[in-house]
């Protein structure tokens, strides 16, 4: 993957963009050699007071080479929380090694 600049404003968490693009969440910067990518791949209904929405559950979170190498980590996991924290522990320890 080769990086581009892209103009725009983009959600960031640790100074890295998170970006969404119907079931897929990419977080990463493309500078780096990895990147997270996790898909949404099941959504079960939850109610928030009175009203029901639909929110992620099973999540197949990888760890990605942006040279096109085979993924280096990944798992599914319930919910998007666990799928992020782990994804987020998992590209840090990649970006150091």
């Amino acid at each position: 993957m080769k990086a581009v600049n892209i103009d725009g404003s983009y959600l960031t968490y640790k100074g890295k963009p998170l970006v969404r693009k119907g079931n897929d969440l990419f977080y990463g910067d493309l500078s780096d050699e990895y990147y997270l990518s996790m898909m949404i791949m099941t959504q079960k209904s939850a109610k928030i007071g009175d009203t029901t929405v639909e929110v992620p559950d099973q999540i197949l979170v990888q760890v990605c080479s942006k040279d096109g190498k085979p993924v280096k980590q990944k798992l599914v996991t319930n919910g998007l929380y666990e799928a992020f924290d782990l994804g987020c522990v998992w590209l840090e320890k990649m970006l150091v090694s």
